[in-house]
């Protein structure tokens, strides 16, 4: 999973294209909790197990949505205030509250590479709290796969 965040930082600060970042997200941290969480049950148990998942998933997110607001609320603002030069300084408010407004500045323009540097602080806080992840991780149990019996016959 860190993995997975620091790479979507390092893209981030490149300004990588959002497909790089939505492949990071579903491949290094999404397929990896799956097959976690999989690996536990027997096949019988994998509609349970998959619906627990989601249901947990949609908490972390909800509350990680709340965090990010936040975040975005309180703390980006004053970051982007600090970081703009003094001639967009009466921009801030527009620039904070409008995605379009961001994106009108040109990737590398002192107005882009202020925001990024803005933005950058929210990636370090999810890498931050990411790290609260290892105490589930901790408690998980080991599994031995390798004791695992094969379904037999047509599986639908």
């Amino acid at each position: 999973m860190f993995v997975g965040l620091g790479l979507v930082f390092s893209y981030y600060a490149v300004v990588a294209p959002s497909t790089a970042l939505e492949a990071t997200n579903d491949l290094v941290v999404a397929s990896c909790v799956e097959i976690a969480a999989l690996a536990v049950g027997t096949h019988t148990d994998v509609a349970m197990i998959l619906a627990l998942l989601y249901l947990a998933s949609a908490i972390g997110g909800a509350m990680g949505s709340s965090v990010s607001g936040a975040i975005w609320q309180n703390t980006f603002p004053e970051l982007l205030f600090e970081a703009v030069l003094t001639e967009l300084k009466g921009e801030v408010a527009n620039i904070v509250y409008s995605l379009p407004t961001q994106l009108s500045y040109p990737p590398g323009s002192p107005g882009r590479s202020a925001i990024v540097v803005a933005q950058q602080r929210m990636c370090i806080a999810a890498t931050a709290m990411a790290a609260a992840t290892w105490i589930g991780v901790w408690m998980w149990r080991d599994i031995r796969l390798d004791n695992k019996k094969q379904v037999k016959g047509t599986v639908l």
